[in-house]
């Protein structure tokens, strides 16, 4: 069984990794590709060359590769939501200098400000638990740091635009990565 799912695991991440470069070249609207965001793709490759390293060379608990396989899928279908929900927004590449152009809070944007790095982060989190491996952890870390420097360098662009009364109002009532709760 172990083999079996490490080959699902394989597969469905190299997938979602796939899935992200192709349809992002094609889904942001930067001119060119950012400093900022070559440095994601690399740490991205970077990230799955150990996470993969770590599911083949350790075992690993049924439930741990079940997590991540259902984190995948699902991180997967949440990625493809964001993209419909925000097809015609003209949104830029992570760490690009220049400002939105428009602010879409439709689909899954209704409940975080952040659903590409929402996804993105819960990918990266099931390929973690998945591999069972403290040395995981800190891969991890990195990528939550990386995706969080990103969304709040975009915040701060939406600060100073013109939409920053109408960010603020949606920045109040939604979440950064996670929905907020009810009330608050």
């Amino acid at each position: 069984m172990q083999l079996i799912l490490d080959v699902l695991l394989t597969a469905l991440s190299s997938f979602v990794i796939g899935t992200h470069a192709v349809v992002g070249k094609s889904h942001f609207k930067s001119r060119e590709m950012p400093p900022g965001a070559n440095l994601v793709a690399v740490a991205v490759l970077l990230a799955l060359a150990v996470y993969l390293l770590l599911l083949w060379t350790h075992e690993s608990p049924l439930a741990a590769q079940l997590f991540g396989l259902g984190a995948g899928l699902v991180s997967l279908w949440l990625f493809h939501r964001t993209v419909a929900a925000s097809r015609d927004g003209a949104l830029h590449f992570a760490f690009d200098v220049e400002h939105p152009v428009s602010l879409v809070t439709a689909g899954p944007y209704r409940l975080v400000r952040h659903p590409f790095y929402a996804s993105y982060l819960l990918f990266w989190t099931g390929m973690a638990i998945s591999t069972w491996s403290l040395w995981a952890i800190p891969v991890l870390l990195l990528i939550v740091g990386m995706y969080t420097l990103a969304a709040r360098d975009e915040e701060r662009k939406f600060s100073n635009s013109s939409m920053a009364a109408e960010y603020a109002a949606y920045r109040s009532r939604t979440g950064m990565f996670l929905p907020r709760l009810a009330g608050k």
